[in-house]
């Protein structure tokens, strides 16, 4: 049986303590108190190869009778199983994967994650197994990592997210998430495997949602999509994008269609657009910010409005140049390299061709819709 490297036992005025130094103090591990039989386990675990072993070893220590010892075998096993959930301990086998398949933003994505992880986000994308999936997430239960190795090269660096490159795959850390240790996503985007340190509890199944999207974006601009932050709503057959930077309105705005015309609204923070058989085209996709309206399916893409806070309600058409620049200071699809750089831009400039682009002047109130219902009417002909 394995113990995990990075754990000691410390004395603290006279109490045993299991601490973490290292790497595990660094991933912000835990430490537990322990009892006699906790300091004796521990330090019984490398010399045996298995419970049964440990069981022996437990029972001659404490010369425990026959009798005594399926309740020695009870305490054994709820300390080992504690140090298992804690990341102290190896499990005895690898935790088995359960594989379910689903149809996110066009894509057939096989996600492959232990049984016992709660993880609801993508139910409302289900669909039955895929032979030949576009892409599959693998969420692997791990007990450390070798870090970003020699020769990788650094892409990004900030708070939130560091990635570097290798050969043959991206290297991606969430320095605010420490029970995910590292991703690995391969360059042409196929495979992303996201591996995790026990237990499984708040907030790991939301961290990986979020760490799951940044891959899934990566993959979807190898198929000629990109993601752009902003609300939809579906109006005469087509969606509608309302694009800006956070605090702009966009919430504020669909929900006032809504509310006066009762358009409904497909994705209420982050909507994933291409051009599929010659039509722009929006793909539904689970995450949408702190909105929580999503909604899954493929619809016609009828434009972009991009909005900017005002006195008064007034609309005009953007010119070629306008429209490249104004999507692309919203497009949140991979920058990484050049090369993803000019992706995005082409992506850009395709759609750009088809659709209706305008930036609206616009207050807080119903005229705001009223007025912006108006110019698709006449842009799609009364």
């Amino acid at each position: 049986m394995n113990r995990t490297n990075g754990f000691e036992i410390v004395t603290i005025n006279g109490t045993p303590y299991l601490m973490p130094y290292g790497q595990m103090l660094a991933e912000n591990r835990r430490g537990i108190r322990l009892s006699d039989s906790g300091v004796f386990l521990w330090n019984a675990l490398p010399s045996v190869n298995d419970r049964q072993e440990l069981l022996a070893a437990f029972a001659a220590h404490y010369e425990a009778l026959p009798q005594e010892i399926p309740e020695l075998e009870k305490d054994m096993n709820a300390f080992i199983d504690e140090l298992i959930s804690w990341g102290m301990l190896e499990q005895d086998t690898p935790a088995p994967l359960s594989c379910r398949a689903f149809l996110i933003g066009g894509l057939h994505l096989r996600l492959r994650l232990p049984s016992e992880l709660p993880f609801p986000y993508f139910d409302d994308f289900s669909e039955p197994p895929c032979p030949a999936p576009d892409m599959t997430v693998e969420i692997i239960p791990c007990e450390g990592l070798k870090k970003t190795g020699p020769g990788n090269r650094l892409l990004i660096s900030t708070e939130e997210v560091l990635i570097t490159e290798a050969r043959s795959w991206y290297s991606i850390f969430f320095p605010l998430s420490p029970q995910i240790h590292e991703c690995r996503l391969k360059k042409d985007g196929t495979l992303y495997q996201l591996f995790i340190t026990p237990p499984f509890r708040e907030p790991l199944p939301t961290d990986l949602f979020h760490a799951i999207r940044l891959g899934f974006l990566f993959r979807a601009q190898t198929l000629g999509r990109i993601g752009i932050h902003s609300a939809s709503l579906y109006y005469r057959g087509k969606v509608w994008l309302f694009a800006g930077s956070s605090g702009t309105g966009k919430s504020t705005h669909t929900n006032l269609w809504n509310t006066q015309f009762g358009t409904p609204i497909v994705n209420g923070d982050l909507n994933l657009i291409g051009i599929s058989g010659g039509v722009p085209t929006v793909y539904g996709i689970p995450w949408c910010g702190t909105s929580g309206v999503c909604q899954s399916g493929t619809w016609p893409l009828g434009g972009i409005i991009h909005l900017k806070q005002d006195t008064g309600n007034h609309c005009h058409v953007l010119t070629e140049e306008q429209q490249i620049l104004f999507l692309t200071h919203r497009i949140i699809s991979p920058s990484w390299t050049p090369g993803q750089l000019k992706k995005n831009l082409e992506i850009s400039e395709q759609l750009n061709r088809h659709i209706f682009s305008a930036r609206l002047h616009c207050t807080a109130d119903a005229g705001a819709a009223i007025h912006m219902r108006e110019q698709i009417d006449d842009f799609l002909g009364k």
